[in-house]
């Protein structure tokens, strides 16, 4: 059994994109028609001088809850329908709806876990700070540069800490739409990403580094093809991810086959 690397997912990602562009193009339009429905919302609900009232903040809200995560799920979804056999009906992006509670509380507590990284580093800024404030460290030049130089060293060591958890949850919100799931409940869904992308994380970030670095060049060099090549390039590429971190490993566990190992970069060859 082959090892998953970014490599693979690309290959598998821009198989869909060549196999199947129509459709993945069809869900592009939709995902881009969301994002301006998005828009649209928004400049209803305010402007920008009551952006923090009350009533704006629950538009927001609304508005990420009733169409972002759902738009942003269905889309993914699509990626992972376009790598299985079968037809790959167009109403797949409509699956965050399908179990829209359970997704918008796995988005909740995936939110909720890479924030939490954050506190310590908050509490830690919070008391160094104080402390080198009453022992009048910020009066020198070398003082301040100090108290900068451990704000940026706990603040990267917090971003570090909480971009490792988002990428160890980023399958949860498709586990939660993949019937074949064996715990459909939204802690069922972190707990089974979080177990399958176990020693799996440095790849699965250079996957998404790729991804994004594939979506600006899409801008850049295509104009239009953001929505032509990127999107559709990207959601191939985290469907083929997902295929073969967790929907694979999970039936080939289920069948007693032994699943891939963690991608070691000491294994490439130059």
């Amino acid at each position: 059994e082959m090892s998953y690397s970014p490599g693979r997912a690309f290959a598998a990602g821009w198989g869909v994109v060549r196999g199947r562009y129509r459709v993945m193009l069809e869900a592009s339009i939709l995902y881009a028609i969301a994002q301006v429905v998005i828009v649209i919302l928004q400049q209803l609900s305010g402007t920008a001088d009551d952006a923090f009232s009350l009533e704006q903040l629950l538009s927001q809200a609304a508005t990420t809850v009733g169409v972002s995560i759902p738009a942003a799920a269905g889309f993914a979804w699509m990626g992972v329908t376009a790598q299985r056999p079968g037809p790959v009906p167009l109403s797949s992006f409509f699956s965050g709806y399908r179990r829209w509670a359970t997704l918008i509380a796995v988005w909740f507590l995936e939110a909720t876990a890479a924030l939490a990284v954050l506190v310590p580093a908050l509490l830690l800024t919070g008391l160094l700070f104080a402390q080198w404030g009453l022992e009048g460290g910020f009066d020198s030049i070398r003082g301040g540069a100090m108290g900068i130089g451990a704000f940026v060293t706990i603040w990267a060591a917090a971003a570090v800490g909480a971009s490792w958890v988002s990428i160890r949850l980023a399958f949860a919100q498709l586990v939660c739409l993949d019937p074949d799931a064996p715990d459909p409940g939204a802690l069922g869904c972190l707990s089974e990403s979080w177990s399958r992308t176990r020693g799996f994380a440095y790849s699965l970030y250079l996957t998404l580094l790729g991804v994004s670095l594939a979506v600006v060049l899409s801008i850049l060099l295509l104009g239009v093809g953001l929505l032509l090549l990127g999107l559709p390039l990207a959601a191939g590429v985290i469907g083929a991810a997902y295929e073969q971190l967790v929907a694979q490993p999970r039936a080939q566990g289920a069948a007693g086959i032994p699943v891939p190992e963690p991608f070691n970069p000491s294994d490439l060859s130059i």
